[in-house]
């Protein structure tokens, strides 16, 4: 756990893809002063930082110390309508800008962003931690909801806003209804902005628009991880997956008192979703809560999640491409061409679908003991390095080779050399479940025999996890074994029981 979102009330804003409760007429429920400073103290506990969603009303946020924002990350996110509409501003925080104050952005009675920002601040004066950003007249960051509904007019937006902001993060709050012909809208806006972006780069201007800029810096994913690296704390001191969860009215996962009870909280793991695990579009946050909704599953993202990420990572690779060769921004990574924007469309296209899904749901999802029939060789019919599936536990191998097989269950041959801990075993079984997995997509994707796809991008990627985990799976047991100091025989082999964290030789 890295985090700790607090939601100071019931009507605290969304600053992401949720949508809160609008109903003006129902009584405010706020965070007791108890739950806050509960939540305060098992974030100062846990060194975890904290993010607090609330408006210019929720006062209690005030109470917390200036020894624990100097030692602890603490964020505020407060609706910008706060600073226009109220006169109150709190400096250490993030502005939220909801589609319903566009409008304010270029009208000749309101003030622009920077000259709000420097007349309004609690006291009168402006924190010194801030002088510098605003003499600078832009805005270090804002957070930015849109619907579908402006996608006409995102580029007049972007030139506008980006004028008093340095970064713009933005948010589509509707991507359940999007439609086909709201994504040919995007991707020609998205041209746009990326001709726009390289243009005043090369003038010396540095901005950041989110769903473009973003990915031209990563080389891996940067996911949301809502339940694994981060839980929301709920106005009535309940914890859950997230505040989406809160105000869709989910049941809660504990409470501050009792602690997280998460279930199958594997499956909000990365290794859980295959789709996104072959996916490189890193900078999509692979909404756990927007999964929920659309497919019912917190581990698939819907088709219109996917087909918005990789409309912005082409307009990414596009003005990458333009960085790299032009020198403008040599830190952009490239990025390899793809001829898909649905990675599910490579599934369905290539019969993935009923190989990689029939193999990953038998291995991770359907028996959390992962049981399956030792053999002693491949059959002539069953692709190489792929178990089959029966009644006996499975027992996994310490090998020098990619894969081995384990023999048939026999207690007279087998020896009990020790055993590893709980968060031991979770770690190798965690290697095999994705190496397992990763193998048998290799394997369908090589009976397909298609140059086109074993000469891609793709196939390329999941040859190097293959790889990749191979060697984490294989210094695991090295390193264990020379924890443990394990008794060895050249003609054996050590092997694990998952359900009893017993380590055998035989």
């Amino acid at each position: 756990m890295k985090s700790l979102l607090m939601l100071l009330s019931d009507k605290a804003p969304s600053f992401c893809y949720y949508k809160t409760k609008n109903n003006d007429s129902e009584k405010k429920q706020s965070m007791e002063r108890r739950v806050f400073l509960g939540a305060l103290e098992d974030a100062r506990k846990k060194n975890l930082a904290l993010h607090l969603l609330g408006d210019a009303d929720d006062h209690i946020a005030n109470s917390i110390d200036d020894t624990f924002t100097r030692e602890h990350t603490c964020i505020r996110y407060f609706p910008l309508t706060d600073v226009w509409e109220k006169g109150k501003f709190a400096f250490s925080g993030i502005p939220i800008i909801d589609e319903e104050a566009l409008d304010c952005f270029g009208h000749k009675q309101v003030p622009r962003l920077c000259e709000t920002l420097k007349t309004v601040s609690p006291g009168g004066a402006v924190p010194e931690r801030r002088l510098s950003v605003l003499q600078a007249e832009k805005f270090p960051i804002v957070i930015l909801r849109c619907s579908r509904q402006t996608i006409h007019r995102l580029f007049d937006i972007w030139k506008e806003i980006s004028r008093h902001v340095y970064r713009v993060v933005l948010i589509w709050t509707d991507i359940p209804s999007w439609e086909e012909r709201d994504l040919d809208v995007y991707q020609q806006a998205l041209n746009r902005l990326s001709k726009d972006i390289f243009g005043r780069y090369k003038n010396g201007e540095r901005i950041e628009l989110n769903i473009i800029t973003d990915r031209l810096g990563l080389r891996g994913p940067v996911h949301c991880n809502a339940g694994q690296d981060h839980l929301t704390v709920g106005p009535d001191g309940k914890l859950y997956i997230c505040p989406g969860f809160y105000f869709s009215g989910a049941q809660s996962v504990g409470s501050l008192e009792t602690g997280p009870e998460i279930p199958n909280l594997s499956l909000y793991s990365l290794d859980r979703s295959p789709v996104c695990m072959i996916c490189d579009a890193y900078h999509c946050r692979r909404c756990i809560f927007l999964n929920s909704q659309t497919t019912l599953e917190v581990n698939t993202p819907s088709w219109q999640q996917c087909r918005i990420s990789h409309i912005e990572r082409e307009a990414a690779a596009s003005l990458g491409r333009k960085f790299i060769k032009t020198k403008v921004f040599k830190k952009a990574v490239p990025m390899p061409d793809i001829d898909y924007l649905d990675p599910m469309e490579v599934f369905e296209s290539y019969a993935w679908r009923r190989f990689a899904w029939r193999a990953i749901a038998r291995k991770s999802f359907q028996d959390p003991q992962l049981r399956r029939r030792p053999r002693a060789r491949p059959e002539s019919n069953s692709p190489q390095g792929i178990p089959t599936e029966n009644k006996g536990k499975i027992k996994m191998a310490h090998s020098k080779q990619i894969t081995s097989y384990p023999r048939e269950d026999n207690t007279s041959r087998k020896d009990i050399v020790g055993e590893v801990t709980p968060e031991e075993r979770d770690q190798v079984k965690k290697l095999y479940i994705r190496k397992t997995g990763l193998v048998e997509v290799v394997s369908t994707l090589s009976r397909l025999d298609d140059p086109a796809v074993l000469n891609g991008p793709l196939y390329e990627r999941v040859i190097r996890d293959v790889g990749e985990t191979q060697i984490a799976f294989q210094t695991w047991w090295d390193n264990i074994a020379q924890k443990y100091n394990w008794k060895k025989d050249s003609n054996k082999q050590w092997r694990i029981e998952f359900e009893t964290c017993r380590i055998y030789l035989e």
